[in-house]
């Protein structure tokens, strides 16, 4: 394990003598094959183009319609119905992409703030969107 990753900490007595070895997280961002471009770049780059952005916006519809409009319905049904990406929901929400996945994947229970915020943004009843939020939650 390289030195820059692992950092070895001294005994201390709440180890009983034994010594700790503390793993920290390294984010490298590997570089893309020359001619290459990120995806959420090429994303970003083409949602600017109002035609592109439509045929997006019109997709996602379309994937909500024929994937997710069963009963119960999720959120990402109300956010794709939009023709949103959890980018724009983010935006408009005023969030992180990453919170809006984690709330989609059930993983966190949002607060009743961000839940009254989410029916406003996606103008739907916020008992629509707690049923939504709970028809997505994971079983503990």
């Amino acid at each position: 394990m390289p030195e820059t990753v692992r950092r070895t900490l001294a005994a201390v007595p709440a180890t009983r003598g034994t010594p700790v070895i503390l793993l920290e997280p390294v984010t490298v961002r590997a570089p893309l094959p020359e001619g290459f471009m990120d995806i959420e770049d090429l994303i970003e780059q083409e949602e600017k183009d109002p035609a592109v952005n439509q045929s997006i916006a019109a997709g996602s519809k379309a994937i909500a319609d024929q994937y997710y409009a069963d009963s119960p319905r999720r959120l990402v049904f109300y956010r794709l119905r939009n023709g949103w990406s959890q980018k724009e929901l983010a935006s408009r929400l005023r969030t992180s992409q990453s919170y809006i996945a984690r709330l989609e994947a059930g993983e966190i229970d949002p607060q009743v703030s961000t839940l009254n915020r989410l029916a406003t943004v996606l103008n739907v009843s916020a008992p629509t969107v707690l049923e939504a939020v709970t028809a997505g939650a994971k079983s503990p």
